[in-house]
This record gives C-alpha cells, structure tokens and sequence, in this order.
C-alpha cells in the first residue's frame, strides 16, 4: 500500500485499487467485488478494470458534475487465436473490427447531488450513442451496467448532474 492509502496491491487476490478525491478504481478478477469509500463495484461477469473520475478538476469525484467511468474488459481482433488460454502467445492476430468482451456489474457512487443523473454510453470519441438506466437513492447512485445490451461496444461512460 502506498504511504497515503491512495493505492493498495494485493497480490494474493491479484487485485488494485485507487482511492483519491477525484478518482476511484480497482482492477478486479470475475466474481469479485469492491468498497472503496463512496465508490463500489459488485460481482463482476468478467476480469475488468472499472475506474469512475471526476471531469471538473475543482470538484472531487462525490462532487462533482460530471463524471467519467471507464470500464475495460479485454478487447481482441476478430478470429484472434493464442496458443493456449494463458494468452502469453499469439497464434493468428485476426481481423479488424475489434471485439471488446462484455461485463455484467453493479455500480453504486456516492454523490452529494440530489437529482438524478443520466448516464450516457459513449462513443470512441466522446459522442453519447446510448442512456443507461440508473437509479439515485439517499446519495448513492446505482447503476446496474450490462454493456451486452448496448449496439455497440464501448469502455466509456458519462454520468451527467444536469442544473
């Protein structure tokens, strides 16, 4: 753990978290699950790392405005092969498009704020193509995410506190 607890390695479970006031994260194996203070991740369908930030530098992330969540599961050529399931060695590099891996997860953020946000999937390059059903409950947001539903694949996500 690093001396201000901001980062914690553990290598046993083969998990990393981040907790700082305007980002929060954690690298999780399938399965697995996270408390960091205001920021929770539950039951994760695949191996992923989520991280939510928040986009106003003057505003931590249960302040703030707006709010990008990243969420990265592995991302692979079409009719890309390896050698075996340790995927240490490439055997066909496949094709364009890329295909990136679904996850099913529980996202629960606290917030200060007091009206509901939307919650937007994001294109590639920052255009919103999808709104997300969510939920806000006694200063906790909750967003139960399924990227297997949305039309296209994507590992960025907009939460947006509108005026």
């Amino acid at each position: 753990q690093s001396e201000p607890g901001e980062l914690t390695l553990d290598a046993k479970r083969l998990s990393l978290t981040v907790s700082t006031p305007r980002l929060a994260g954690a690298v999780l194996k399938q399965g697995d699950s996270v408390e960091l203070p205001g920021f929770a991740v539950r039951n994760v369908s695949v191996a992923a790392s989520l991280v939510a930030a928040s986009l106003n530098a003057r505003q931590t992330l249960h302040e703030a405005d707006r709010v990008l969540l990243t969420v990265a599961t592995n991302a692979f050529n079409t009719n890309m092969t390896f050698e075996n399931a340790s995927m240490f060695c490439c055997v066909n590099p496949g094709e364009l498009p890329v295909l990136i891996e679904s996850i099913q997860c529980d996202v629960a953020l606290a917030t200060t704020r007091t009206a509901p946000p939307k919650v937007y999937a994001l294109h590639l390059d920052g255009t919103r193509f999808a709104e997300l059903p969510c939920e806000l409950k006694n200063g906790i947001l909750y967003l139960p995410l399924d990227t297997s539903k949305l039309q296209n694949g994507t590992p960025f996500f907009e939460i947006i506190y509108e005026n």
